[in-house]
């Protein structure tokens, strides 16, 4: 049994028979000693104020935007563990011109709420150790989604030059971001488990053959052609180059018409006038009666001249009806956005 040693000096004194002078002198220390410490966290808190100017325009260089937004934000404790600083950013629209101001499809520029994203941050860095480069002074864009309050941080908004600001950032973070929208003009294609080609080796040749041109001026040029199985039997296509002043680097998918890519047509063999690099496609396609197919011919590096001339060849038992259907550019381009941000920030 454990006694406290209060207690058995209690009891100890209780037992104590006898005089003892020493207890009866007064303990006249007192002690003295103060706190005097008095420190309290005074980092101040930075606040954003500011202005973010967006300009889009299109393909044709027409204006489609010119909208003015005004800016705050307060420093917050946002989980980005490679920012020096966050910032939690709202924004409105000051003055607005333009046929068409879609600012969902610009996050980078306009750092607007909306039906998508609920909330929008901003965060800090004086440096970042990237896959393959160290960066300095990136300004980073962070989003909550509605019901997951984030924030997510995933792109910089601009780093290095694109940003200018002072080591204390009293003159403010003011930013520069430019980038160009692409759109798709064609079917997304999905695999979808149909009986496995097998990759060509050789240019297969055939009775059913076509020719075709891809605009080379064109980021994704493309062309389609179709042809109907046959037979449940096999399709055997290749595509090779014309001319050594339009040659390049071709390949090729197959499709069905509900949109599954059943073969891909790769580097399979020397192409008749070799480009700079690469090969052919040809591959063994299995068909089915009456089926239709869609072969989409691309170019799988940038062509060496102005266009990326080809032939197309089909062989199989029978006619099937080798035709070109459709082509161009299969992500066009589509508008230039560009944001100024012009803030200054305090502390509080």
């Amino acid at each position: 049994m454990l006694v406290s040693s209060s207690l058995l000096l209690a009891l100890t004194t209780a037992c104590d028979k006898g005089s003892d002078s020493a207890a009866a002198e007064s303990d006249t220390d007192t002690d003295t000693d103060t706190d005097t410490d008095t420190d309290t966290d005074t980092d101040p808190e930075r606040y954003i104020e500011g202005t973010v100017h967006v300009t889009v325009t299109d393909a044709k260089g027409a204006s489609t935007c010119d909208t003015m937004i005004d800016l705050t934000g307060e420093e917050f404790s946002g989980a980005c563990l490679f920012c020096d600083f966050t910032l939690d950013i709202e924004t409105s629209v000051a003055s607005e011109k333009g046929t068409d101001c879609d600012y969902s499809a610009y996050p980078f520029a306009h750092l607007m709420e909306g039906p998508v994203v609920s909330d929008v941050f901003l965060g800090w860095s004086d440096t970042y150790a990237g896959y393959y480069q160290t960066y300095n002074d990136i300004l980073w864009f962070g989003f909550a989604l509605p019901g997951y309050p984030g924030p997510y941080w995933q792109y910089a908004i601009a780093y290095g030059g694109g940003v200018n600001t002072s080591t204390d950032y009293t003159d403010g973070i003011d930013w520069t971001r430019s980038y160009d929208v692409y759109g798709y003009n064609g079917t997304q294609l999905y695999y979808c488990g149909y009986p496995a080609y097998t990759p060509g080796s050789a240019n297969y040749g055939g009775a059913y053959t076509g020719t075709g041109s891809l605009n080379c001026s064109y980021v994704t040029p493309y062309e389609n052609w179709t042809f109907h199985g046959v037979d449940n039997g096999y399709a055997y296509i290749s595509v090779d180059t014309l001319s050594k002043d339009t040659t390049f680097d071709p390949y090729f998918y197959v499709s069905t018409p509900d949109a599954c890519w059943v073969g891909l047509g790769s580097e399979s063999f020397d192409c008749a006038f070799p480009p700079s690099a690469g090969l052919c496609p040809s591959l063994a396609l299995p068909t089915e009666t009456g089926e239709t197919y869609t072969v989409s011919v691309r170019p799988a590096a940038l062509c060496d001249g102005a266009t990326g001339d080809y032939e197309i060849l089909v062989d199989t038992d029978g006619d099937p009806a080798l035709k070109q259907v459709a082509g161009g550019e299969l992500t066009p381009y589509v508008a230039h956005v560009s944001a100024e941000g012009d803030t200054t920030v305090t502390l509080k």
